[in-house]
């Protein structure tokens, strides 16, 4: 993570940065799962204290690219057809 801000910008309750990789076809497996946990981490925060979380349409699409990466581009699918 670059920066980390709990300061409320427009609809986002708080952001987290993460500078881009140089070379994102080393990036391992477990790093790319690690980086859709922290994308989802907000939600599951608030969901803890606060007991309920408004949808959070960012944080969802960067899970969401990141998982098409790892099947469409690296190849890492569970499927048991390669």
């Amino acid at each position: 993570m670059h920066k980390v801000s709990v300061v409320s910008r427009g609809q986002a309750l708080g952001v987290t940065i993460q500078l881009p990789l140089k070379d994102r076809y080393l990036t391992s497996k477990s790093e790319l799962l690690a980086r859709m946990a922290a994308a989802m981490g907000g939600r599951a925060a608030e969901e803890i204290i606060f007991g309920t979380s408004p949808p959070r349409k960012q944080d969802i699409r960067v899970r969401d690219n990141i998982a098409r990466q790892m099947v469409c581009e690296f190849g890492m699918s569970d499927g048991s057809d390669s």
